[in-house]
């Protein structure tokens, strides 16, 4: 069998990065599932399998100086890339290695447990046994209680596209190349339209589905779907192929998926009447169409105590991803919480937004200053501020903090040589924001002067 085992390996994959990735989102979906999650001030070793070009951990790297990194591909031109990348920028925190799922063993990763892994949208991609090795380097390269993100395509939001993948592979495999089997399967399904086929009446979301891939990466879409094992999965398949591996189901590292108050009611009766986790998954996914699962487990359940359980919770600190200038438009507290539009309280949010727009503060503290405005006793606030928090997180107005000591050094260098690449004409979007450990979308509306200053994000 060739080196690529089926992969598509012609190319090279884009430069992407995913927030949800972060250790402070990992972190932060555990201590909602109520499990143990790392101490993000202190040293933790995080480990990317799969990496691929490498930006994203090295914005990781950036964000977490204290912490080591390792990154691993099997393409070539990723580690290069992912080296070359973290050579320019200086980080002496991260490595890239690389190798194959099947014959890495933990001990060539690093001489001590991750704390965290990762492997973003692979699973779908590759070929059964390669899904078992990746599992199970994870699995043995992990500590206990250590996380894993783990993602991929899932049923029924693929589909409709099934077809299209299915011959998309089909002519790759009879020697076409890589963008002659694309062409040729777009071009064959929009003869099929025109032709009114049936497939077109069972499957109603595949033309538009077909549109949209003229505005993606041609290096994503040839990724996508002319990999020979393409497979998504349902919900429950991706949780049970995790427990064979000792992996526990934390939670979803989509904050939105957590707002089903949003669904109708008969909907969210279905969802709450499965009394098994994977179920429950399953049917949530099977109403709301879901195409790809951002998933949080643990390698063994850490349990937080009740009491304690809140005190992380109330330590937890935030600040505000919206200018203060903002804050007076109403129009900010319509809420887009993924499934659906819900209307904020403006009076409760806008001063929370305030107060952490000056500095990052925790929950019990934004409680404890609301209380004293009100006249009332914190403990009367603590349920509705997180409550409040998390709608914040969810719609993308303010971040959790991990380290308000973060030194912001390494992730502004590593900016200012994103910036010389982009104007160079690199194809990066994202840059490095150290207070909120996470990545930040390089657009024209998040470069407002007071939110580089406010995240450390540097010129």
């Amino acid at each position: 069998m060739q080196w690529t085992q089926g992969y598509y390996a012609n190319e090279g994959y884009t430069y992407g990065a995913c927030a949800e990735l972060a250790p402070a989102r990992l972190a932060l979906t555990a201590l909602l599932a109520g499990h143990t999650p790392p101490d993000l001030r202190q040293p933790f070793h995080y480990l990317d399998l799969g990496c691929g070009q490498g930006l994203n951990l090295c914005l990781l790297a950036a964000t977490y100086p204290k912490a080591q990194f390792v990154g691993v591909d099997f393409l070539p031109e990723h580690i290069a890339h992912a080296r070359d990348l973290a050579a320019a920028a200086e980080l002496s925190n991260v490595q890239f290695l690389e190798g194959d799922f099947q014959t890495l063993k933990p001990a060539e990763l690093s001489v001590e447990p991750f704390d965290m892994a990762a492997a973003h949208g692979i699973l779908a991609w590759i070929a059964p046994e390669l899904q078992t090795c990746l599992l199970q380097l994870a699995s043995d390269s992990l500590r206990p209680g250590g996380l894993l993100f783990l993602s991929a395509n899932t049923l029924p939001g693929w589909l409709d596209r099934i077809p299209l993948q299915h011959l998309a592979s089909a002519n790759l495999q009879q020697g076409l190349s890589g963008p002659d089997a694309l062409e040729q399967t777009l071009g064959l399904f929009q003869e099929l339209e025109a032709a009114d086929a049936a497939l077109f009446r069972h499957l109603p979301t595949l033309a538009p589905a077909l549109k949209a891939l003229a505005g993606r990466a041609p290096a994503y879409v040839r990724q996508e779907y002319l990999n020979q094992h393409w497979q998504p999965r349902f919900a429950d398949q991706l949780l049970a192929q995790a427990a064979g591996h000792k992996f526990s189901f934390l939670g979803s590292a989509t904050l939105r998926d957590r707002f089903d108050g949003l669904l109708p009611p008969a909907q969210r009766q279905l969802i709450h009447a499965q009394s098994d986790p994977a179920r429950r998954e399953l049917v949530r996914d099977l109403i709301v169409g879901q195409a790809f699962r951002k998933d949080v487990y643990a390698k063994g359940f850490q349990p937080l105590w009740r009491e304690r359980h809140q005190e992380r919770i109330q330590e937890l600190q935030l600040i505000s991803l919206k200018p203060i200038g903002a804050l007076a438009d109403p129009l900010l507290y319509n809420l887009d919480l993924g499934i659906g539009q819900m209307q904020g309280a403006e009076t409760i949010l806008r001063p929370i937004l305030e107060l952490i727009s000056e500095a990052p503060c925790t929950l019990a503290d934004i409680a404890a200053v609301l209380a004293r405005r009100s006249g009332e006793q914190p403990s009367t606030w603590r349920k509705q501020v997180f409550d409040q928090a998390l709608l914040l997180l969810t719609s993308g107005l303010a971040a959790v903090v991990p380290d308000a000591s973060v030194d912001p050094g390494p992730a502004q260098r590593l900016n200012r040589h994103l910036h010389q690449a982009i104007d160079a004409g690199a194809p990066y979007g994202v840059v490095a924001a150290p207070l909120i450990g996470n990545i930040w979308p390089w657009t024209p509306e998040r470069r407002h002067p007071e939110l580089i200053n406010r995240l450390q994000i540097g010129q």
